[in-house]
């Protein structure tokens, strides 16, 4: 079987995805080593929308890094599994995600902000606020990471 695609523009990849809240189908869940050798699991969603078929966003989650799994929990209680995950199940599940697009070393990319169910609108509205201390270091030293031993 041939197929002519002369007439068709080459794509060497996605478009960036406008920030906002879309209904996406998940596309394909792969486990897969880190560049630090830490599994993660990436996950590729596509938007449902007609408008939107054209864009997917990835996304990466850590295994056993805290706002990883936090943020996995989030997608498999919007997917409707709960808190026992099996990962094989989320393919081919629908969820709502909330975006903003950022701008790194390789331009702008879409990052999720949130997982809804499809339907759910976000519980916090707007901006937050938070408030600050400053805290002046003498030496670089004297600064304690949480997970350092005192």
């Amino acid at each position: 079987m041939q197929i002519d695609l002369s007439k068709y523009e080459l794509q060497e990849e996605f478009p960036t995805l406008p920030a906002g809240e879309y209904d996406v189908s998940i596309q394909k869940v792969e486990l897969k080593d880190s560049k630090s050798g830490n599994k993660m699991l990436v996950i590729d969603f596509k938007p449902v929308a007609d408008d939107f078929r054209r864009y997917m966003v990835r996304d990466y989650f850590t295994l056993g890094l805290q706002v990883a799994m936090e943020r996995l929990k989030s997608l498999s209680h919007a997917a409707g599994l709960g808190d026992k995950l099996d990962a094989d199940k989320l393919q081919g599940q629908q969820v709502k995600i909330k975006t903003k697009v950022e701008e790194d070393d390789f331009g702008p990319k879409a990052r999720i902000l949130a997982f809804l169910t499809p339907g759910e609108k976000p519980k916090a509205q707007g901006t937050t606020i938070l408030q600050s201390k400053e805290i002046v270091v003498e030496k670089a030293e004297d600064i304690k990471m949480p997970w350092e031993n005192s």
